[in-house]
């Protein structure tokens, strides 16, 4: 497919908005537009993360783990204290929302199976 409207020869403009990509035209009213959903969205396999030996029983990991596991401090540090641990499962979409946080707070942490994204 050219770059150009087949209704006017002017520029196509390619545009994604949320789960939805297409074409537009720069002039007219033209456009294609198709659904696109992220293949982390469509992936089906049940990841879990395994908290790893070596973290600190600092506040802030106490706090990261505590949201994460939705429970209370003393169950966070048995978490911690327990490692290699659970700490999650879930879909790719939800894993990649806790991978997130671990990252942000350095906390040493792997995901079984390989998580391509």
């Amino acid at each position: 497919m050219d770059n150009k409207c087949p209704m006017c020869n002017h520029e196509l403009i390619a545009f994604k908005n949320g789960s939805s990509i297409g074409v537009r035209c720069s002039s007219c009213d033209y456009s294609v537009v198709t659904s696109y959903i992220e293949p982390i969205f469509e992936d089906k396999n049940v990841y879990t993360i395994i908290l790893e030996k070596g973290n600190a029983l600092s506040k802030d990991s106490l706090k990261t783990v505590s949201g994460i596991i939705g429970k209370n401090y003393i169950a966070a540090k048995k978490c911690i204290s327990s490692a290699p641990s659970i700490l999650f499962q879930g879909y790719a979409a939800d894993v990649m929302d806790v991978k997130k946080i671990l990252d942000t707070s350095a906390m040493k942490y792997s995901i079984s199976p390989k998580f391509p994204y």
